[in-house]
């Protein structure tokens, strides 16, 4: 991308979206002080990803960098410069370090996709002060530690996924209030405790993936008033006692994996309530289901 691009004073909106650009950002490209929209995804630039001259936006809502092969880490302080900020897609990129506290000083995010880099740390306590929060995926990076119970304020929430990664402790109540979840992955990390019945409240929940943790106790029969669920996954972890009846309630329901637990005791007779059910598995496990 040549540095001739600072030429175009007045330009709003830069969309290069999946070319073949390489090379890295020019200095020049932050002289464009109108830009609102920044578009560099699925191409093959190199360099930092957070440039300084970055900050120099002060008017941008969208910047948009993943698929690239950009690193460095996410800087903290400048983020106070993007007031206006509402989609930060940096995913499947080369980023380290850790996601800065000061990511909510921009306030109108409502969108952050970090996936697939090499994010390590915790995740931050502010990330729940992002009141317009609807979709936020960091899966595939090595996020440590527990959920913070502040994530759950974000009520907006429609898609969370933390899936792939190394988070421990327990799942809060609090996942109850987010209530406009519809994506929900906390797949292959290493929670454990008791799934709380609070994810009852979750009845927009299209996906719910749980699978390859430590989980403990009896997962709650809680699914009556669930009418979009399609995708059910708890499989490879230590749940017992018995299969939810009103899972297989649910109308929409068409998959359901629940290998390599202990459940036992009969299937439930509303089996058969599950019209449109296509996978159900059981199998290679301790369960001790009788048919």
């Amino acid at each position: 991308m040549a540095n001739e691009i600072q030429t175009l004073d007045k330009l709003q909106r830069l969309d290069v979206f999946s070319n073949s650009i390489t090379g890295t950002l020019p200095d020049a490209l932050f002289t464009l002080t109108d830009l609102v929209l920044l578009d560099l995804e699925e191409n093959k630039m190199t360099g930092l990803g957070f440039p300084d001259g970055l900050f120099n936006l002060e008017s941008l809502v969208s910047y948009r960098i993943s698929n690239n092969f950009l690193s460095g880490s996410i800087p903290s302080a400048e983020f106070s410069n993007l007031r206006e900020l509402c989609q930060l897609w940096a995913a499947g990129n080369r980023l380290t370090g850790t996601i800065p506290e000061e990511i909510s000083t921009t306030g109108k995010i409502e969108s952050l996709l970090l996936y697939e880099n090499l994010l390590t740390g915790a995740l931050p306590e502010t990330l729940g002060e992002l009141e317009n929060l609807y979709d936020l995926q960091v899966y595939n990076n090595t996020f440590q530690f527990g959920i913070p119970i502040t994530l759950f304020s974000a009520t907006q929430l429609e898609t969370l996924r933390l899936d792939y990664n190394f988070l421990s402790g327990e799942l809060p109540t609090e996942i109850g209030n987010l209530v406009n979840l519809k994506d929900f992955r906390l797949d292959r990390n290493s929670l454990f405790g008791e799934m709380p019945t609070e994810v009852g409240k979750l009845t927009k929940l299209e996906n719910f993936i749980v699978n390859n943790n430590f989980w403990s106790g009896a997962f709650p029969d809680v699914f009556q008033n669930f009418d979009s669920l399609d995708f059910f996954d708890v499989s490879n972890s230590n749940f017992v006692g018995t299969i939810p009846e009103s899972l297989f309630q649910i109308p929409t329901i068409r998959i359901a994996y629940l290998s390599n637990n202990t459940f036992s005791g009969t299937i439930p007779q509303s089996f058969s309530d599950a019209t449109i059910l296509r996978d159900l598995f059981l199998d290679v496990s301790n369960n001790v289901c009788f048919y």
